[in-house]
């Protein structure tokens, strides 16, 4: 485990590094690339300014001289970055601001002047060939050109800060996607912990009304619970499980009801071969089926029934609770503590598929009540796939 720690450590600090640092060697050609292009500009506009003007034209001199120039420019593109980092504009300080670069430029235009002077003690230029080291600063540094060098030092600063404005806007972009992520699994967890007390609640309830009505049938639903709190335990940190594994969790909580209803409680269940791999939200039906007992058949004294249907339709996963049970209206579900049952899987349909699923209830003609959930089909879990696919989202749920 402090292995796996350490190497996302490092991972972590090797993306902030590659998202931050916009100066990366494998820039270089592209860098200088582009420099051989404007330097190839400039000579061409000099040498069509001295052919307009009828002089001579020294050519390949005037090619040399301005990518000479402009390859200066690119190799001192790390000191700019370095000015640009250590007198960065701030708003809330625009003048200090100004005055620090303007101080920046003086400085960088003091080395990149100093430079072209040891360049021209290796590069015979007829106005320098004879003057000493000082003339020669002052000749580069009073040339007419002098303000190019005013254009391109804050053009390129422009883009460096453009630059470094875009990487931290991305930074803190992928900062705010991973707080999202963990703020989506913590909300997921939370909203899963709310059913456990819930559903073990309700059972202990159940099993209190039946230690003195009939000791062997509690003694019997104790030993089920205690199965069905193992199974939960083991997966309560999981979010997603293959729908055979959910309806062997039901199928216990329901064993346990059957109990409790002896004859009254008929269980059907419907389900497609084919969707018994396919991915689930953990506990998402046993909130659907407890609210079918608590609202349908534990409100009359006639056999109840519930049936579990499942079925792949196109790319999507269609899952259906049927109960027999009397309709109630949605305001008086509303003020029961069952109605944790379809909001809480609402809230988590949503935080696990966003508008991807449906959730919605209806009665059928021959009376039965009915709770419907679309999700997409899908095989793998949701830490290896993006779950939002093409799916419509209905979430008129009477919250029964």
């Amino acid at each position: 485990m402090k292995d796996n720690l350490s190497k996302k450590h490092h991972d972590e600090i090797h993306m902030k590094k590659r998202v931050v640092d916009p100066i990366r060697w494998s820039h270089a050609g592209i860098v200088f690339g582009i420099f051989t292009l404007l330097g190839i500009l400039t000579a061409l506009f000099f040498i069509l300014s001295i052919n307009f003007a009828g002089h001579p034209i020294p050519t390949a001199e005037i090619l040399f001289l301005t990518l000479l120039n402009w390859y200066l420019w690119a190799l001192l593109i790390p000191v700019i970055y370095y000015l640009a980092k250590r007198y960065p504009f701030e708003s809330h300080r625009l003048i200090p601001s100004l005055l620090d670069n303007a101080i920046a430029f003086i400085i960088f235009i003091f080395i990149k002047i100093l430079l072209e002077v040891l360049l021209s003690f290796f590069i015979p230029l007829p106005p320098l060939q004879d003057a000493h080291f000082f003339e020669r600063f002052v000749i580069i540094a009073l040339s007419p050109h002098m303000y190019m060098n005013f254009l391109v030092y804050f053009t390129l600063l422009g883009g460096i800060h453009a630059f470094n404005y875009y990487h931290k806007f991305r930074e803190k972009e992928l900062t705010a996607s991973r707080l999202e992520a963990q703020l989506a699994q913590t909300q997921l967890h939370v909203l899963k912990m709310q059913l456990h007390p819930h559903f073990l609640f309700n059972t202990l309830n159940s099993i209190s009304s039946l230690i003195y009505e009939n000791a062997e049938a509690a003694d019997e639903m104790i030993e089920q619970l205690s199965e069905l709190l193992r199974y939960s335990l083991q997966n309560i940190g999981t979010q997603e499980t293959e729908l055979n594994h959910e309806l062997d969790f039901v199928n216990r909580y329901l064993a346990i009801e059957q109990i409790r209803f002896s004859d009254r409680l008929i269980v059907e269940n419907d389900i497609d071969a084919n969707t018994l791999d396919a991915i689930v939200p953990t506990m998402i039906l046993q909130p659907l089926v407890e609210n079918s007992i608590r609202h349908g058949i534990a409100r009359h004294n006639a056999t109840g029934k519930i049936s579990i249907h499942a079925h792949k339709n196109n790319q999507s996963l269609h899952l259906e609770i049927h109960d027999n049970g009397p309709a109630f209206s949605s305001e008086s579900v509303q003020t029961s503590s069952s109605g944790v049952g379809l909001t809480n899987t609402q809230k988590r349909l949503e935080q696990l598929y966003g508008t991807s699923f449906s959730l919605y209830t209806s009665s059928t003609a021959n009376g039965e009540y009915v709770v419907r959930i679309e999700i997409p089909f899908q095989t793998e879990r949701k830490s290896e796939m993006d779950p939002r696919n093409e799916f419509r989202q209905n979430t008129s749920v009477d919250c029964r």
